[in-house]
């Protein structure tokens, strides 16, 4: 090899790496990529790669307070026939008297709609959208003015001080069972 050939030899830069990568990434299916992370796993650790996940852009997730609020108002909604239907009755025909059944659907109604939410944030350690969901979901509780917190009282106001005590004590997955 001539002098003037090693000369004009360059070493690749890390944007020619990224590059590279890039294309590779790009050609890989599915189950290749999964396999190619499950490798990484076991080089670098678990912890590891949930961190590098966390950080990344796409998982960036916005938790709107309004958004949060309204979605527990509008899910806390029961027309009032409706109420009026299953409101001394236990579902067994046993008698349950109203506001205990009203609170009852409305803890039921907070744990299926928002609660796997909650989860999804913590486990990608996102604890600042967690602090805005429960305050969001708090919030809601306390401007809803439907049939069921009409007939639940004061459960309302101390439910949703319930998820915002447990937030600030850490134990934000157990504001949701009070």
């Amino acid at each position: 090899m001539s002098k003037t050939a090693i000369l004009l030899k360059k070493e690749p830069t890390m944007q020619d790496h990224e590059e590279e990568l890039t294309e590779l990434l790009s050609t890989m299916d599915e189950y290749k990529l999964r396999n190619l992370v499950s490798r990484i796993k076991e080089d670098l650790g678990v912890d590891s790669i949930i961190e590098y996940v966390r950080k990344s852009p796409d998982s960036d997730i916005e938790v709107d307070f309004d958004d949060i609020e309204e979605s527990v108002i509008f899910a806390i909604n029961m027309d009032d026939r409706e109420f009026y239907s299953i409101a001394d009755n236990d579902g067994y025909g046993n008698y349950i008297y109203p506001g205990e059944h009203a609170a009852d659907i409305v803890k039921e109604t907070m744990i299926s709609e928002f609660l796997d939410d909650v989860k999804a944030l913590i486990k990608l350690g996102k604890d600042k959208e967690v602090e805005t969901y429960l305050k969001a979901i708090a919030s809601g509780l306390r401007k809803s003015n439907s049939i069921l917190a009409e007939y639940a009282g004061d459960y309302m106001e101390e439910y949703a001080d319930n998820f915002e005590e447990c937030l600030e004590d850490g134990r934000p997955l157990d504001g949701f069972e009070w």
